[in-house]
């Protein structure tokens, strides 16, 4: 993929290095280069992790119940027949 663009970009590139270490050394400029991408590398590998609220106290709760009040929400699995206390069935 040779674009006159990418042919623009790069020998402007290898025109503004070249200008550079004309004008200020081989030197300066490797070590400013070198700056430019430590800090950017620390930059862009720092991950901020993000502050979670404390877990709820989980006492009485087995570990594979699943979410927090999920058996208490949870209506009780009656068999085929029965009804739960005060219930009354219609016909309709």
């Amino acid at each position: 993929m040779d674009t006159l663009a990418r042919r623009i970009g790069e020998m402007m590139l290898l025109r503004g290095a070249t200008a550079a270490v004309a004008r200020w050394g081989v030197m300066r400029v490797v070590g400013v280069a070198g700056l430019a991408l430590a800090g950017y590398y620390l930059l862009s590998h720092h991950k901020e992790t993000p502050r979670l609220l404390p877990a709820p106290d989980a006492t009485g709760r087995s570990e594979l119940s699943g979410w927090p009040g999920e058996d208490r929400r949870r209506a009780p699995e009656l068999e085929p027949g029965m009804t739960y206390p005060g219930e009354r069935r219609t016909l309709h």
